[in-house]
């Protein structure tokens, strides 16, 4: 009992720790999302959301996720070498996004970018590298158990990023340029920091020690099953999530786009807060988990009851009084937005809750079974989106279509995710 008390209360430890973190960044977005909101209109916050969707879903895949595996091996020198070929693979993705933007501006819909994004339409790609060396290096510092720069790490990027909009809305002008120069000030500031706790990962002489590329090779076979299914489950995911504001960016133009970006923004804060911190932390307790021989199904269903409890205190508010909660806060104008984050709410929830199930799939090595989930939530997403548009509906009534697609998609992944932990049989099970 004192075993298992001491488990998991380093376990909640770490999770308190992400979370202080965490909420300490989104405390700093919502104070500082009032101003920000005054001096910028909503079309630039759609353009600037479409050039974040982009840069988020290229970045994806931008490692193939083998980021993903370094959590796996038992030897650091093999973890290390794991972040080596991620990052390798990442500037690889990176050339060879930018080799097309710029062969296909004229091309749709990377002419409908390019009309939209002008001059950033070819940052893109810069954007990509940023963002994937950020998540490698969360990797790593999962691996390592730096939950603490993780948090610093989260601050920074949120101050940083507000703060730089704010300076330049106020002292410059309100331009698109301000909330994407924005972007790269608040990630920049993160991986600085995620830098200092890992880069000792890409100087260690244990890493590169007798390295040949045949051994990247090697690796990468060895750890194929990511880039054969977490790399496709990834990209859906992301254009899943993403989709309204690419697919919307056509459909109904850059203030709409604006709406939904700091509708879904702002309501996913209390989503990202607990489900990211926790994601995290449960990862490597899982890997543990599974590493020891237990099966993984008790404390899956005891974290996906807790979650979906504290998910109705926390956006039950939310959906009863979005619409003037928005306008208060933000203005007027932005009443709409309220609106969008009322219909939001159930997707959102079904995302936080199925946040578990997702690190039981990457732990028990079944990124099959999310690649399927991801595929029907992608085409059903995209079917409700078209439907709205083809038929002449309103942005809200598209997402309402939308916003049930994705409760659907998030009550299979739980499900899932339980009859899968409950039917594998760990490895020191089987050899009893």
């Amino acid at each position: 009992m004192r075993g298992l008390v001491l488990r998991w209360g380093g376990f909640l430890a770490n999770v308190l720790t992400l979370l202080s973190g965490s909420a300490a960044a989104r405390a700093i977005t919502v104070a500082l999302t009032p101003v920000i909101a005054r001096l910028y209109r909503p079309e630039y916050f759609g353009v600037a959301a479409l050039f974040v969707s982009l840069v988020t879903i290229t970045a994806s895949i931008g490692s193939l996720r083998y980021d993903q595996a370094i959590v796996i091996p038992a030897s650091e020198a093999e973890a290390s070498r794991l972040a080596v070929l991620s990052a390798v693979i990442l500037i690889g993705v990176s050339m060879a996004a930018w080799l097309v933007l710029f062969l296909a501006p004229d091309v749709e819909p990377f002419r409908d970018w390019h009309q939209k994004l002008g001059s950033w339409y070819f940052v893109v790609p810069l954007g990509i590298v940023v963002w994937g060396m950020n998540t490698i290096c969360i990797s790593l510092t999962i691996r390592g158990k730096c939950f603490g720069a993780l948090a610093k790490a989260s601050m920074a990027q949120a101050g940083g990023q507000g703060v730089f909009r704010i300076v330049v809305g106020v002292a410059v002008s309100s331009t698109v340029g301000g909330l994407i120069g924005g972007f790269f000030v608040g990630i920049c500031f993160a991986l600085m920091i995620l830098l200092a706790a890992t880069a000792y990962r890409f100087t260690d002489k244990a890493t590169f020690s007798g390295l040949k590329r045949g051994d990247l090779f090697a690796l990468a076979r060895r750890y194929k099953e990511f880039p054969r299914y977490a790399a496709p489950t990834a990209l859906l995911r992301n254009v899943s999530g993403n989709l309204p504001i690419v697919m919307m960016s056509s459909f109904f133009g850059p203030e709409v786009v604006g709406f939904y970006a700091v509708s879904s923004r702002l309501v996913r804060i209390p989503v990202n807060l607990l489900s990211e911190s926790i994601r995290k932390v449960y990862l490597q307790k899982a890997a543990e988990i599974n590493a020891g021989g237990v099966s993984l199904r008790p404390s899956l269903i005891k974290l996906t009851v807790g979650m979906l409890v504290g998910s109705v205190i926390v956006f039950g508010p939310l959906s009863l009084a979005g619409e003037s909660l928005f306008a208060a806060v933000l203005g007027d104008r932005w009443a709409t937005a309220g609106r969008y984050t009322a219909i939001l709410v159930p997707w959102l929830v079904a995302i936080f809750v199925q946040a578990p199930s997702s690190v039981v799939f990457i732990v028990l090595k079944e990124q099959r079974v999310t690649l399927l989930l991801q595929v029907i939530s992608v085409s059903l997403g995209a079917i409700a989106l078209t439907i709205g548009h083809v038929c002449g509906m309103s942005a809200e009534a598209t997402l309402i279509m939308f916003s049930c697609v994705g409760v659907l998609v998030g009550v299979a992944t739980i499900a899932c995710g339980i009859y899968i932990a409950s039917d594998y049989s760990p490895p020191l099970a089987r050899g009893t």
